[in-house]
């Protein structure tokens, strides 16, 4: 499961694309956390780019984190030329522990055929380091327009503190086993127990 709405993001410090230790608690906030499955992959490649063109110029810090070793993270930094932050979790025991510490790995399906990975998951974190938003099974194609929405939302006071938006869509080329949410890429506000959505009838 990922990070609740309102939580404290956990700490973690890993690799970046240059092999320097960088920590979260380091960085300034509000601020993007992403995971992908694999560095240079197609959708992958779209995700890291769309991120860099839409948030770098906006001084808004990204991070993404795969199970990709060093070497694989910096070429592909190199290659696509990313202003970006990537972090390569390499897995010890095949298991990235960063990735499924935050609630990003699990079962997944794709040819009849079912394995462990990296769920796709962007979080927006306030500047104190709580989750104001999250994203489960990403969509690539517009989710930096989301992701750029939710940071606007947040900048106005409509984040942080257990609000925010919660949405889940579906990749193209993979199936994944997690509950969707009720629309895919549509951020759902979170209503508190025992208070009704506004407009909603009170049961008699």
């Amino acid at each position: 499961m990922p990070v609740a709405l309102g939580s404290t993001f956990p700490d973690f410090t890993l690799p970046d694309q240059n092999g320097r230790p960088v920590r979260l608690r380091d960085l300034k906030g509000p601020l993007v956390v992403y995971t992908y499955p694999e560095a240079g992959s197609p959708s992958c490649t779209k995700e890291a780019c769309a991120f860099d063109a839409a948030l770098s110029p906006r001084g808004v810090p990204v991070v993404g984190i795969s199970p990709d070793p060093v070497a694989k993270v910096a070429k592909f930094v190199a290659k696509q030329g990313l202003k970006i932050t990537l972090l390569a979790d390499e897995p010890a025991g095949g298991v990235p522990k960063t990735i499924q510490a935050i609630g990003c790995w699990g079962q997944k399906s794709m040819y009849g055929k079912t394995y462990m990975g990296v769920i796709r998951t962007t979080y927006v974190l306030d500047a104190g380091m709580r989750v104001a938003a999250v994203w489960e099974n990403v969509r690539v194609p517009g989710h930096d327009e989301q992701v750029m929405g939710a940071l606007a939302a947040l900048k106005g006071g409509g984040g942080g503190g257990g609000s925010g938006a919660k949405a889940s869509g579906k990749e193209v080329t993979k199936s994944v086993t997690r509950k969707p949410a009720k629309k895919a890429g549509t951020p759902a506000k979170r209503v508190k127990a025992g208070k009704p959505a506004a407009g909603a009838a009170r049961k008699k």
